[in-house]
């Protein structure tokens, strides 16, 4: 036993020792927020850069990217042999300097960028470079990394002079780099970070706080209670102090512009109060933060924004009250759908909302009937009241699915659903007959597995037909009768509902649940869809190039007829005019003779009258051809559209672009209001 103790001891001793070495090696990294100084407007720190750029490298979106030949399209679009090789140096130099110096040596592990207030008196060519001041760019980099090298080869590159000077602070050297005498570039070395800023300002308040002079963003108590509902392991993050960006942009609308042109000018006091009223929607909101993990197949991004309920306004006040509930609207939704959104809403706080805002516009704006005249003529004629019968009649669910987009009709038909929670049927349909009558439309009915569809028989097909029906406690509306079958047919189980399909259950992290609003999207089949009204709309473009051609043909045309005949009556009231010559020498001789000229005057009188109607004819043909001119003939002051350019850029660049983000297939999203806090989380389904 005496033997034992000692090699125990000293085995416990070994095992602290290695904890502490591998402590040192592995947990030591110096955070980026704990160099950062506190009460940051905005701060983003992006992680793994290199390995997120090699993984995006690796993508469908960048090979097919890589594919596009910008030489050749710049050739096709006019651009000389100079242009091209000058962007083709260009780009070749720019890959060279980002992949192996830039993203290698100073950004590549980790980076980050924070923005501070900006006290603002007015706006001056200085403005900008106070605004730079407040920004601090944060990186780690490698232990052998100089950073003046880098720096010296960007400066020399674009031949800029500059002077380098040091300065000690506390101990540490700060590097100053001044360009052209103005403009200075300060940067600071803390253990592995290379904080950098426009002047001394980001490196001074970085040494602070790594000296624990002022406190750190870390420290911060907005920026703690963001965080701590963000959960570890991202690799993108991003923080936003919303009180401190709205009161930033205030004081920038509201300082005074200096102009050297016209000093003194300030903003229209009109301007200024609409902007006052916009920002006081955001009173209440306090912060908000954003996180990125990685993930294979499944990428997940979550955000949440903190508010305090008392300074909210009402709308949002009462929006953001909702309590989550279990959504129901899957089990008429269909397993096709491409889109699909459900949420939360307070009728009767939008309806107030509205109401103040438009009757304020209307009596400030406009002569005639007030919006309070307008509603009281609704509620006169439907018979409603929207205060006491309309907005009661309105539950607080409302959304919408696309499960389809008809490629094959005269234009592209979106086929889709709305979807709104009632709690009076009968108010409901009082109202809608009161359009269909103020309308002048006449409705028609179709009974379908029990269940009774409105619409409106347009003679523009079925895919445009608006319908409406009920399903349970849900009023549905649509442009045509399909959706709205579809969606019968998933409520009674004569067909799959979304919740069944594949792309939904890979993105759905309790989407089902109890939520305020839930959105999912088919992006590999809404990217094809997109590509068909591209396709479309080049149609549509060559058809009414070729429109445009036929009736240029047709003005030739129709001119050349024109000229024709204006030829011929211009030679009829000629030789007219010499038949009156004739008549008039006859007149001359028969007067002399003391013969009779009444016949021959007579005629002179006809001919003349025949004269006046043809030159009559030949001005209006005139005007004729001068119009068939102008509209058909005339040069187009913009240069030609070629179709053939304009499809030649659609399957060079739109079109593997569209291809190369169909690898993100599907998109789930989800929110929750809590007691002060909105938490959105999303979802990716990413393939290859």
């Amino acid at each position: 036993d005496k033997m034992k103790k000692p090699v125990i001891i000293v085995s416990v001793l070994a095992l602290v020792l290695a904890a502490g070495i591998i402590y040192k090696l592995t947990i030591t990294k110096l955070p980026v927020d704990k160099v950062l100084p506190g009460g940051a407007i905005a701060y983003i720190q992006i992680s793994d850069v290199e390995k997120q750029i090699n993984e995006f490298k690796n993508t469908r979106l960048w090979k097919n990217i890589r594919k596009i030949d910008i030489g050749m399209l710049m050739g096709k679009g006019g651009a000389t042999k100079d242009q091209i090789e000058r962007y083709k140096t260009s780009k070749s130099e720019m890959t060279s300097f980002l992949g192996s110096l830039v993203i290698d040596k100073y950004f590549g592990k980790e980076i980050a960028i924070a923005m501070y207030p900006t006290e603002i008196k007015e706006i001056s060519p200085d403005t900008g470079l106070d605004f730079s001041s407040n920004l601090i760019l944060v990186t780690r980099i490698k232990p052998e990394t100089d950073f003046i090298e880098f720096l010296s080869k960007i400066l020399n590159k674009f031949g800029q002079k500059y002077e380098i000077t040091e300065e000690n602070h506390n101990g540490r050297k700060i590097t100053i780099v001044k360009l052209n005498g103005k403009v200075s570039l300060a940067y600071v070395r803390i253990k592995d970070l290379l904080v950098i800023g426009v002047g001394k300002k980001a490196a001074i308040s970085c040494c602070d706080v790594a000296d624990k002079n002022i406190s750190s963003l870390s420290q911060d108590k907005d920026y703690i209670a963001t965080m701590s509902k963000l959960s570890k392991g991202a690799r993108t993050i991003a923080y936003g102090n919303i009180e401190l960006i709205v009161s930033e942009f205030r004081q920038f609308m509201r300082s005074p512009t200096k102009s050297f042109e016209e000093p003194g000018i300030t903003p229209k006091q009109a301007i200024q109060i609409q902007i006052d009223k916009t920002l006081d929607m955001y009173a209440g909101f306090k912060t908000f933060g954003y996180v990125q993990y990685p993930g294979k197949m499944i990428m997940k991004e979550k955000m949440v924004m903190i508010f305090d309920e008392s300074k909210l306004v009402p709308l949002c006040a009462s929006f953001y009250s909702i309590a989550p509930r279990k959504n129901t609207t899957l089990k008429f939704t269909p397993s096709n759908t491409l889109y699909y959104a459900w949420g939360s809403f307070d009728p009767k706080s939008y309806w107030n909302y509205f109401k103040s805002e438009l009757g304020q516009k209307t009596e400030k704006t406009i002569q005639g009937p007030s919006f309070e005249d307008a509603v009281s003529e609704f509620e006169q004629k439907a018979g409603l009241s929207i205060d006491k019968d309309v907005i009661p009649a309105l539950s607080d669910e409302v959304g919408m699915f696309l499960s389809d987009i008809n490629l094959d009709s005269l234009i592209p038909m979106p086929e889709f659903v709305l979807f709104v929670k009632v709690n009076n049927k009968q108010t409901i349909d009082k109202m809608m007959d009161y359009f269909f009558k103020e309308g002048k439309v006449d409705y028609q009915s179709e009974g379908y597995k029990g269940i009774d569809i409105k619409y409106i028989a347009l003679p523009l097909g079925q895919n445009l037909q608006p319908a409406y029906c009920y399903l349970g406690d849900y009023l549905l509306f649509s442009l045509g009768r399909k959706p709205a079958k579809e969606a019968i047919d998933v409520s009674i189980g004569a067909s799959k509902s979304l919740s069944e399909n594949e792309d939904f259950k890979a993105v759905t992290h309790d989407l089902t649940g109890e939520n305020n609003s839930v959105a999912f999207c088919r992006t590999d089949v809404l990217l094809q869809r997109a590509r068909g009204i591209c396709d479309w709309l080049f149609q549509w473009m060559v058809m009414i190039e070729k429109q445009a051609e036929q009736h240029k043909q047709m003005a030739i045309d129709e001119a050349e007829i024109l000229a024709k005949e204006i030829e011929k009556d211009e030679t009829e009231v000629q030789s007219l005019k010499t038949s009156i010559q004739s008549l008039e020498k006859e007149i001359e001789g028969l007067t002399v003779q003391g013969t009779d000229v009444s016949q021959q005057q007579t005629e002179v009188t006809n001919v003349k009258n025949d004269i006046r109607v043809k030159q009559e004819i030949i001005d209006a043909n005139k005007k004729r051809l001068d119009r068939f001119l102008m509209s058909g003939l005339q040069e187009p002051s913009q240069k030609k559209v070629d179709p053939a350019l304009i499809k030649l850029y659609l399957n060079e660049v739109v079109y593997p672009t569209l291809d190369g983000f169909q690898t993100i297939k599907a998109i789930g999203s989800k929110s929750v209001f809590k007691k002060d806090v909105v938490e959105t989380e999303l979802f990716y389904k990413v393939i290859e």
